[in-house]
Order: structure tokens, then sequence, then C-alpha cells
């Protein structure tokens, strides 16, 4: 089974998350108006996993080659509960919050266990600023 969602991701969150206090996702960094594209598809092996898992990663390329065709069509973000394995949703978060979050990291977790030992997710240390 495939699943494509198409999710508004009005300037407005952004907004308002900043007049809240903000967050560390970096949503009020985007420029305008945007929709998260989320494609998948579900599968019952991993035979169907690797013939399938190229296809839909194809899929997406195409919708943000397209976007990026459209001035101003593609943004930064991308939302981290959608993100693929070969993609990199915290770097979007911008520089600023980036680094406040590997300070914050380094302060409860010196001997970084959630980076190491914890199997799995996008990892903090791995974020290049």
């Amino acid at each position: 089974m495939t699943q494509c969602l198409f999710q508004p991701l009005p300037t407005l969150f952004g907004q308002n998350s900043l007049a809240a206090g903000g967050n560390v996702m970096g949503v009020e960094r985007q420029p305008h108006n945007g929709v998260l594209f989320l494609a998948t598809a579900m599968l019952k092996t991993a035979a169907q996993e690797a013939l399938a898992y190229p296809k839909v990663k194809a899929w997406v390329e195409s919708v943000r080659d397209f976007a990026q065709g459209i001035d101003g069509g593609l943004l930064e973000w991308r939302y981290l509960n959608y993100a693929d394995k070969s993609q990199d949703p915290l770097a979007s978060y911008g520089e600023t919050n980036i680094k406040f979050l590997k300070e914050v990291a380094w302060r409860y977790d010196p001997d970084q266990v959630f980076q190491t030992l914890c199997p799995g997710g996008f990892k903090i240390s791995a974020v290049n600023v």
C-alpha cells in the first residue's frame, strides 16, 4: 500500500511559535507558506522493501526537484517525523538551534550515551554546523 500526504505549513505556525517563546525546530525561519510532502509504502517483507524503497525515494526526489525549479518553491526545513534515513532533518533547524541542541546534549549527556548507545534515529552529534 502506498500513501501520499500533503500537509500545509503556513508561516502562521512559525509566527505562533515565536509568540509562545519559540522552539528548536526552526519553523519560524520559513520565508513563506509551504506544503509538507510525505510518500510512504507499507510492505510485508524485506524483499518488497528492497524493491519499493528506491522507487519511493525517486518519487520524493522528483517532487523535490520540481519544487526546486519554482522560484521559492523549495523550503529548507524538513519535518523529522516524515524524514527518511537518507535525509538530515536536524540540519534544517538552523545553525543557532543546532548549536543550542548540541550544548544541551553535552550538558545533560556528557558521555554521549544517547548519541552512541541508542540505535537508530537522527543524532544531533552527526549534524555539522
